[in-house]
């Protein structure tokens, strides 16, 4: 099985967000990040925790938009397997797959392949497609319903965004102190 054995953690203090951006590591070697426009990418603000061996991460203790700590738990014996270098899928519009651990062996399979695309499991990223538009979304679909694949997407915020998220949580009776204070001390 695959399960979480890292996370990196970037705070935002205040108390409506869990943070500015959270990235997880699967034991597989895989990333799976969230980086939104609050993040700023800062060493002194990001925090790494990491599975202990043969354990997984299963919570997250998050206070006020920090990252405080971790809840683990021990893998299933059976569960517990090397990360390997290489890990490819070729998935096919009919939802058939292959997993190969190797690159050479992925690439040199996916020749003889038809309506199939080729996925760096580890990577996320896609390395051949059918050459078919329609196959292509097919196999993309099929791939991220079989967890070869984590389709991406990118939040985006302007001066706007913030503005109305200021205007939607800003609570008058509760935050007009702290705010006034804040923009005295600017």
């Amino acid at each position: 099985g695959e399960y979480i054995v890292r996370v990196t953690h970037e705070k935002l203090p205040q108390r409506w967000y869990a943070g500015a951006s959270v990235e997880f590591e699967t034991n597989k070697g895989r990333v799976m990040s969230f980086h939104p426009y609050l993040a700023t990418k800062q060493a002194d603000q990001v925090i790494t925790f990491r599975a202990d061996q043969g354990k997984e991460i299963i919570m997250l203790k998050i206070k006020h938009g920090c990252l405080e700590g971790i809840t683990q738990q021990v893998v299933p014996t059976l569960d517990v397997i090397d990360k390997n270098s290489d890990w490819f899928a070729s998935v096919g519009v009919d939802g058939k797959t292959e997993e190969f651990i190797s690159k050479k062996l992925a690439f040199e399979s996916f020749q003889d392949q038809r309506n199939s695309i080729l996925i760096d499991v580890i990577k996320n990223r896609i390395v051949n497609l059918t050459g078919n538009s329609e196959q292509d979304v097919t196999c993309k679909v099929n791939a991220i319903e079989k967890g070869f694949f984590i389709d991406s997407c990118q939040e985006v915020g302007g001066f706007k965004d913030v503005l109305k998220l200021f205007i939607k949580h800003f609570d008058v009776k509760e935050d007009s102190l702290y705010f006034f204070i804040t923009l005295a001390f600017i």
